[in-house]
């Protein structure tokens, strides 16, 4: 809305501002200034520019990742590095599960990896932030591997043996062991404890099999009498 004053060279203009917090707003203004010659000679076009930014008593809101690597399936954990004293936060995780939060330092995963928007706004006691958008790559997991031979997870044998650990191999990963952190294919299992296999792919995500227990078989005792006839 605007309001011509009395001497027709000043002007009121009244506003309403965005419901939310959408940055900085601008305004241009073109003014026709006319001598009433009936022509354009001597006429006056002026052109203005205002800037109107949000009150610095508003939070800023920035998101950050505190997982690395961001692969899919994992649980990724992020934070808000903010200004302005926050005490409300509303996220929003694109294809995530959880895919909104209210916590300070939310988690979140992804089932698929590839491109993943986060949002953020946070709110202070003069309003809210504008969003914080936060690309986010998310990338691919190997598959979980398991483990043969397995029993219901229980494997036995006997106490000098060892039982051979098997994992099914594919492309492009690599193994380790645990506990042991061994890094092969195939692994001999020598003690009685858990054990599993960790996949990983080059680009550092790993995947963890469901754990396998190894325990001997009960050790007999026996003896031998040597027993004589007269």
């Amino acid at each position: 809305n605007s309001h011509q004053s009395t001497d027709s060279i000043s002007w009121r203009i009244k506003w309403t501002a965005p419901s939310t917090n959408v940055g900085a707003v601008k305004f241009y203004f073109n003014v026709v200034s006319a001598n009433g010659n009936g022509g354009n000679n001597g006429d006056y076009v002026f052109s203005k520019t205002l800037t109107i930014n949000p009150s610095n008593l508003l939070p800023i809101a920035k998101v950050k990742l505190n997982t690395s690597p961001a692969c899919a399936g994992a649980s990724l954990n992020f934070s808000a590095t903010t200004t302005g004293s926050p005490t409300n936060y509303e996220w929003t995780f694109g294809g995530g599960s959880p895919s909104i939060s209210t916590l300070a330092t939310p988690s979140s995963s992804f089932v698929n990896s590839g491109a993943k928007t986060i949002l953020l706004r946070v709110k202070n006691a003069f309003g809210y932030s504008a969003f914080d958008t936060f690309n986010l790559n998310v990338l691919q997991s190997p598959f979980q591997p398991t483990i043969s031979p397995v029993n219901m997870g229980l494997l036995q044998k006997c106490a000098n043996d060892f039982i051979t650990l098997k994992t099914t191999k594919r492309s492009g990963e690599s193994y380790i062991w645990m506990p042991d952190s061994i890094r092969i294919d195939t692994f001999n299992a020598f003690l009685a404890k858990d054990y599993s296999v960790r996949a990983r792919l080059g680009n550092g995500c790993i995947r963890e099999s469901s754990p396998v227990r190894v325990m001997n078989y009960p050790i007999s005792i026996f003896t031998i009498k040597k027993i004589i006839k007269h």
